[in-house]
């Protein structure tokens, strides 16, 4: 039986200079419904960029990009929108806004699109994404720059989580972590995804340990394309050489 696609991507391309190069260059992709997907590759090989495609920050040069069952370049503004509600991102520096406390953060997207909410429940819903998150109420109240890395992580992915979406993309969430925030963050993405039955996620990472200890799809692009799209299983039994180099070289890193 097929499985059912979160995104469904068709011969995608993306250039920034008119069309002499393509950072994107006729991706075909199906990215299951309920799964963790992780999405690895060399720099610059158009993984950060799809990812903007997906959240509808980019519009694709040619092809076909569905989220949730839904056309993304075939709606209007204000559909566009509202899909966006139903998508949370965890960016790779956990982008809070610097002149508001945890707790507000995580109200932040509340406010701004659950406008029929009185202050009390945003504040109560906003309070258990992070205690969800893992962040002791001792930080609530802390501006970003009080926090460590590791708390900033959890209070990006509350605020992620705010609007309970159905797709959860992570953008090299452990970038310029140590090894022992690494896991924690693989370790918080597992839970979130299991805490929320039935949503994707959808990583992008560097690390290929992080990739195969969470990762039930993977993706590796190269040159704008997929190179290849399967289970751990089939990265591990691949006959792909650029494949084998990839992990070789990431676990040797590692």
């Amino acid at each position: 039986m097929k499985e059912e696609a979160a995104v469904d991507i068709r011969d995608l391309k993306k250039s920034f200079d008119g069309g002499k190069s393509f950072v994107l260059n006729g991706i075909d992709l199906q990215i299951p419904r309920g799964k963790i997907t992780v999405i690895i590759g060399y720099s610059g090989t158009g993984k950060s960029v799809l990812l903007k495609h997906i959240l509808g920050l980019l519009h694709p040069t040619s092809g076909k990009l569905e989220v949730l069952g839904k056309d993304l370049w075939g709606m209007s503004q204000k559909e566009l929108i509202e899909m966006r509600k139903r998508l949370g991102v965890l960016f790779q520096y956990a982008a809070l806004f610097d002149d508001m406390s945890a707790l507000e953060n995580v109200c932040f997207p509340l406010n701004e699109h659950r406008r029929d909410l009185s202050a009390a429940k945003v504040v109560e819903i906003a309070t258990k994404k992070l205690e969800s998150s893992g962040l002791g109420r001792e930080h609530f109240h802390k501006l970003p720059s009080e926090l460590s890395g590791g708390m900033r992580k959890r209070v990006g992915l509350a605020r992620a989580l705010a609007l309970d979406p159905d797709i959860i993309l992570y953008d090299e969430p452990t970038t310029g972590l140590d090894p022992v925030l690494t896991e924690m963050v693989d370790d918080l993405i597992l839970s979130t995804h299991e805490k929320h039955p039935g949503s994707t996620s959808v990583v992008v990472t560097h690390d290929l340990f992080a990739a195969f200890r969470i990762g039930q799809h993977m993706v590796m692009l190269d040159k704008g394309k997929v190179l290849l799209s399967g289970t751990p299983e089939d990265f591990e039994n691949s006959d792909v050489e650029l494949v084998k180099k990839f992990i070789e070289k990431g676990f040797k890193k590692g």
